[in-house]
């Protein structure tokens, strides 16, 4: 009997060891959420029993054990309800006694070999949780020393015998990070780099469309094209434009073009028919033929630079070529006027001597054009702003455009010659529009490559037209002709007038510029103007009504269209 009294506390022992190893598997076992585990009584384990001997640590072989100072564990008899967490239950387990003289040999509990669990928010209050089932235990042996710097081991003063700390594990040394200039930044990793284009395809370099940028020269303000004509920045004809194109030295441009246009049919006036058959009407003074002109213009300005947009101040002239056409008219029967002639005279004679019956008629018209502006210009910058196809220009200004006309109609009498002076008589009018004024404009690109663009220039004004009138009737050797008393004043008439005019014009072409600094453009132009005196206009049916000639009729308008070719160069 003596001796089962004697099993009593080492099975109880045994026990207890098994349960405390159970509650030591906090990560991979833990016990009933509902019912947790249960401190037992100090009479169920007595203190006598518990094991003063080192212990061995029981480590899980898949996972590496951290080994920390043991040092003594404070309240002890605390619950932990284990968090919630849908894991496998476990019966209620016992965990042993507190050792009533704890010291770092025979700690209080059993002390875990990973850092305490943080409980979720809600939680009781936290208890140490081992990830690995361990065993209570003193402090690790010391390990060897390790390659490299260490820290020297320090006493730690103990109820009990002192326990050296374990040498610290050396810390690898941090590499030093590259500075930033050494890296490459994204811009040029991703960059291509520029190919020079084969010397042997200038044409097809030119035209195909560009992925790299051009850098930035004179006149640089940041507007530097890094892509495709597409999407990429600035294009070359932004880049050239102040400068940043490659090779480019400034913001100065200077083009110059050709021209070559004609203009519309002005209202004419009968001038003859058949003398003794009034029915047959032999000509008609808009059938002068509007012969195509050759002309110029050139154009020079200053761009200043703000970012991706510019403006600048241009000055441009263009005139075109004097026209003169001139026809004779002639018939079997003699040839008359159905202008009313008399009660004219010239010498004394009655002036219907020089025009009806006359053996010509000879008409001549002579037109000559100029025109001035001087604009205020600007570019929007859409293609480097916003990543655009299209651009838009801008201008304001003054313009300056003169139309002069002149128109003549001559009559040799019968049995006469042209080199005789007394021989012919003719009426002349020679009549000048000056149209001062202020107009707007734009200009509207399509990029069809980076080289190549589509371009639409409109631009519209109003003018106050100044308008001078000189009506003559003479003969050949320069003698006036008269009104015989019958009106006041006499020959020439010579008037003025100022007339509200509008003028707009439409430019339509494509532009190439096929080096950095160079570009061609072809295109058509037509000009409209509306307040026009025209010489046909100015000539009575009355010539006798000399009123009526000063008075300046402005009713009329004149249309100039045709074709340009030019070339624009940026210094």
């Amino acid at each position: 009997m003596r001796r089962l009294w004697t099993l009593v506390p080492i099975v109880l022992l045994t026990v207890g060891q098994t349960v405390t190893v159970q509650a030591q598997y906090g990560l991979y076992g833990a016990p009933d959420p509902i019912q947790p585990p249960t401190v037992p009584s100090a009479r169920a384990v007595s203190p006598a029993a518990q094991p003063q001997a080192t212990q061995p640590v029981a480590q899980v072989a898949s996972q590496p054990v951290l080994v920390y100072q043991a040092y003594p564990v404070a309240g002890a008899g605390q619950q932990m309800a284990y968090p919630v967490a849908g894991q496998p239950a476990l019966k209620p387990s016992v965990l042993p006694a507190a050792s009533p003289s704890p010291s770092y040999v025979a700690p209080a509990y059993p002390t875990t070999t990973r850092p305490v669990q943080v409980p979720m928010v809600a939680m009781y209050p936290a208890y140490p949780v081992s990830p690995a089932p361990v065993y209570a235990a003193p402090a690790p042996p010391p390990q060897p020393a390790p390659a490299g710097p260490t820290t020297a081991a320090s006493k730690v003063s103990a109820p009990s015998a002192p326990i050296e700390e374990p040498p610290l594990a050396p810390v690898a040394p941090s590499p030093i990070p590259a500075p930033a200039s050494a890296s490459p930044s994204p811009s040029d990793t991703l960059r291509p780099t520029p190919q020079p284009a084969p010397a042997d395809n200038l044409i097809n370099s030119m035209l195909a469309p560009s992925a790299v940028g051009y850098p930035a020269t004179a006149c640089d303000t940041g507007c530097q094209g890094t892509g495709s004509y597409y999407a990429g920045g600035c294009s070359q004809f932004e880049q050239a434009a102040c400068g940043r194109a490659p090779g480019a030295s400034g913001c100065w441009y200077a083009s110059a073009m050709v021209l070559v246009m004609g203009r519309d049919k002005p209202n004419g006036f009968w001038s003859s028919y058949e003398n003794g058959n009034s029915v047959n009407q032999l000509f008609k003074t808009d059938e002068l033929e509007n012969a195509w002109q050759w002309g110029g213009e050139i154009t020079f300005g200053r761009k200043f630079c703000a970012g991706c947009n510019w403006f600048g101040v241009q000055a441009s002239y263009w005139t075109l070529s004097s026209n003169t056409s001139e026809v004779t008219v002639t018939h079997a029967s003699g040839v008359s006027t159905p202008l009313t002639i008399y009660p004219c005279r010239i010498a004394g004679a009655d002036a219907r001597d020089w025009f009806d019956g006359a053996a010509a008629h000879r008409l001549r018209r002579r037109d000559e054009y100029h025109n001035v502006e001087v604009s205020l210009v600007g570019f929007r910058g859409q293609a480097c702003e916003y990543q655009s196809v299209w651009g838009l220009d801008w201008l304001m200004g003054f313009r300056f455009f003169r139309f002069e006309e002149e128109l003549s109609f001559a009559s040799l009498r019968g049995g006469g010659s042209w080199y005789t002076p007394t021989h012919w008589a003719a009426i002349d009018d020679h009549i000048t529009n000056n149209l001062y004024g202020f107009q707007i404009g734009a200009q509207a690109d399509l990029r069809m490559t980076q080289s190549i663009k589509l371009f639409c220039t409109p631009k519209f004004g109003i003018y106050n037209n100044h308008i001078e009138n000189t009506f003559a009737f003479y003969r050949g050797d320069g003698v006036a002709a008269d009104t015989n008393g019958t009106y006041p004043g006499g020959y020439p008439v010579q008037s003025s007038k100022d007339q509200l005019a509008f003028l707009t014009e439409i430019n339509l072409g494509v532009d190439w510029q096929f080096a950095s600094n160079w570009s061609v453009r072809v295109g058509y132009r037509v000009l409209a103007a509306t307040g026009i005196g025209l010489a046909d206009n100015q000539v009575p049916p009355y010539i006798v009504d000399i009123p009526e000639i000063a008075d300046i009729d402005t009713n009329g308008h004149l249309i100039l269209h045709g074709a340009f070719v030019g070339l624009t160069y940026n210094f």
